[in-house]
């Protein structure tokens, strides 16, 4: 059985960006979806996190509140 060290429930924007930074910075991560397949996750807060708004250089005219 794998192991590991967060696990992040729901593939939702916050719970795909969470799994993602952790990720990045050598956490091992497991996300689990209650969906088969993340095309049919297709309904969103639109939420973003500051530090990925930053990393794609979107420009503050298209962000709606902080």
């Amino acid at each position: 059985m794998d192991t590991f060290d967060v696990v992040v429930v729901g593939g939702g924007p916050a719970g795909g960006q969470t799994a993602r930074e952790l990720a990045k910075k050598g956490i091992n991560v497991l996300l689990v979806e209650k969906y088969e397949s993340f095309a049919l996750n297709n309904f969103s807060s639109a939420g973003m996190t500051l530090a990925l708004l930053k990393e794609f250089d979107l420009p503050e005219s298209i962000i709606g509140a902080y």
